[in-house]
């Protein structure tokens, strides 16, 4: 379980890491799109890995 929640903090400093330089530098035209839908599915598989480790 100590694995799952480690890999799950640096996923999601990952993505914090990934908002600052976007807020730094902008976003490339066109390219907000993808970022968002990015987002969302490492939101979405953070989720699943905490419930997956809280249930084992």
């Amino acid at each position: 379980m100590e694995g799952v929640q480690r890999r799950i903090r640096e996923l999601d400093a990952a993505m914090a890491s990934v908002n600052r330089m976007c807020r730094k530098f902008g976003i490339p035209a066109g390219s907000e799109k993808d970022l968002s839908a990015t987002k969302k599915a490492v939101g979405n598989l953070i989720a699943q890995m905490e419930l997956s480790a809280r249930r084992s």
